[in-house]
């Protein structure tokens, strides 16, 4: 079994350093026109930003860099003031395979060392999570959004390797500034995917059953004897 939300992670994580070390290894091989953030920002600019520019700030940030992009799990109010992406799975239904087992393949059951065996239960599922940019720059959250948006779909062969499928789409939310003073400015990109988890049977029906102890309800009768109340 694996846990979605810890592949969804580590995959942004994995493009912020991909991303840094490309830009990095053109740079030194005199071929910074090849790099990915060459190719995705550059001729762009709004004004006095230029696009290029600010995103090698960004992305080539060192750790050493007050203002180096952050990654977090869940909103932290604590880093507010920085360019942040944010982790979230606001849902999770069923979908598609609700089974033990797809048949008799050894590997649908765990195996332990006495010999006995443990059923394995199969559950589709479908999930949305979001990767939520945050910056108190309108224009840098912008950015963010733009080269993390391409980086996904150059890699979106790389989901297959965990989920069946993928849709990404991005949106734009607003800040509550009743709760944040500060200026924030939020763009998401959401990722839909569809996946098959795998767990072991806990215990039997029986089992669960003998440690339920279930207690027939009273029923209060009225006039026309009619059982209108529980106790």
């Amino acid at each position: 079994m694996f846990i979605p939300v810890t592949k969804i992670k580590k995959i942004l994580d994995s493009l912020l350093t991909l991303i840094r070390e490309d830009y990095l290894t053109c740079f030194e091989q005199e071929r910074e026109e090849e790099s990915f953030l060459y190719r995705v920002l550059y001729g762009s600019a709004l004004g006095d930003y230029d696009f290029y520019e600010q995103g090698k700030d960004i992305f080539v940030r060192t750790d050493g860099s007050s203002r180096q992009i952050q990654t977090r799990m869940g909103f932290d109010l604590g880093v507010t003031t920085l360019p942040t992406i944010y982790v979230h799975q606001p849902s999770e239904v069923m979908k598609g395979v609700n089974t033990i087992g797809f048949g008799m393949d050894t590997n649908e059951f765990y195996t332990n060392t006495d010999g006995t065996i443990v059923e394995k239960l199969f559950r589709g599922s479908a999930s949305t999570f979001e990767y939520v940019i945050t910056s108190p720059n309108v224009l840098e959250t912008l950015l963010v959004y733009e080269v993390l948006y391409a980086a996904l779909i150059s890699i979106v062969d790389t989901f297959t390797e965990y989920f069946n499928s993928i849709s990404i789409t991005g949106k734009e939310l607003v800040a509550h500034h009743e709760t944040m003073p500060e200026p924030l400015f939020i763009k998401a990109i959401q990722v839909d995917v569809d996946y098959i988890k795998q767990v072991p049977r806990l215990t039997t029906p029986q089992e669960l059953i003998s440690l339920v102890e279930f207690d027939k309800p009273t029923l209060l009768y009225d006039d026309e004897m009619i059982g209108n109340n529980l106790i």
